[in-house]
């Protein structure tokens, strides 16, 4: 268990907003990619190929941290495998409802709602911990925010964390987001492990940066 301060990982203003703007995406889009924030199904394949480049999934536990819809759960049966254990954790609750009636009836997948405070009272079996957008929203200390959530991702992981950001090295920027410099983020990884990849050689305004345990050489 980390001893970090895990009090206002996200506010309570914080959360009412970003509840908000997702219940209003829900609204507009129903079931989409649109819903969770990504311009096309393409870009979201491609994102989720990164974010699991070089892992094996083959009856691992994984941990989605900010799931949204479960997309990654469709994404894994479909290009990997279906022998896999998944737990999605999420903030809004629409968003799990919606992902339970998805699923409902696979035992592999299971739903919980809540925000990210809640990892700090984990303690599942979990080989990889993977975020997929869930650090894209600017909210009051974003660094704060990230530095808590993959330090005990990566204390909770057996194998690895992977996590994807959007980039400070774009065009432009909209306001409800937060870009990080790659740079800062692989210097924080390394801090937790020197078994870092970043990952930004994809054509997506945005970069990835796994973080494992150890690597296994053959």
């Amino acid at each position: 268990m980390s001893d970090m301060n895990n009090n206002n990982t996200i506010n309570s203003f914080n959360k009412t907003e970003i509840i908000d703007f997702y219940v209003k995406k829900i609204n507009q889009f129903g079931i989409s990619h649109e819903t969770v924030g990504w311009g096309s199904q393409e870009s979201q394949q491609l994102r989720f190929e990164v974010l699991l480049r070089n892992l094996s999934i083959e009856n691992k536990i994984i941990l989605d941290i900010g799931c949204g819809l479960g997309d990654l759960v469709s994404f894994i049966k479909k290009c990997r495998t279906e022998n896999f254990s998944y737990i999605g954790l999420e903030l809004v609750p629409e968003f799990v409802r919606l992902a339970k009636d998805r699923y409902v009836g696979n035992n592999q997948v299971q739903f919980i709602e809540g925000d990210m405070e809640q990892l700090f009272s984990m303690n599942q079996s979990i080989d990889i911990v993977t975020l997929s957008g869930a650090l894209n929203i600017r909210v009051d200390d974003n660094w704060s925010l990230m530095e808590k959530v993959l330090t005990r991702g990566f204390e909770l992981c057996k194998e690895c964390i992977t996590v994807n950001f959007l980039t400070s090295y774009v065009d432009y920027s909209l306001n409800k987001n937060y870009h990080f410099q790659p740079e800062k983020i692989f210097a924080f990884a390394k801090s937790l492990s020197p078994h870092v990849n970043l990952i930004h050689d994809y054509p997506l305004y945005e970069f990835t940066v796994q973080i494992f345990k150890k690597i296994h050489l053959t």
